[in-house]
């Protein structure tokens, strides 16, 4: 016979597994890759991976703890703030403003958000960006 004792510990027996199921998937999901050039609006709520060379770098004089980094590709530009958080957070890892020059290649994994008619792709943490040389 099944007691209620025995049908607390399976379900939360189950319930461990389950959020350790949800942790393992997070860790090991890789967001589809699309070309800058092919980023759409209808995108726009996806996570993504895209790259594009680095055109213009914008900073903020009400917050120099934000930067707007613009990357093009194929006729294409987009978006990718990086916000306080996340820029305090690169710091720490050795990563300036002054790191994201003109001419160098980034590669981004993020949110596609459309802004004022531009679309842009948001990363929330220091991994979800990547500086090639190429």
């Amino acid at each position: 016979m099944i007691t209620d004792k025995i049908i607390r510990i399976l379900a939360l027996a189950f319930s461990i597994i389950g959020i350790i199921s949800l942790f393992y998937i997070e860790l090991n999901f890789k967001p589809k890759f699309i070309p800058l050039e092919k980023i759409k609006f209808e995108n726009e709520g996806q996570r993504i991976l895209t790259s594009g060379k680095i055109v213009k770098v914008y900073t903020s004089k009400k917050n120099p703890n934000f930067l707007l980094i613009v990357l093009y590709s194929k006729g294409r530009k987009i978006g990718v703030p990086i916000f306080e958080d996340l820029f305090l957070q690169l710091k720490k890892n050795g990563i300036s403003k002054y790191s994201f020059k003109r001419g160098k290649y980034l590669e981004v994994e993020g949110i596609v958000q459309n802004y004022k008619g531009l679309i842009e792709v948001i990363p929330k943490k220091v991994s979800d960006i990547r500086l090639k040389n190429d």
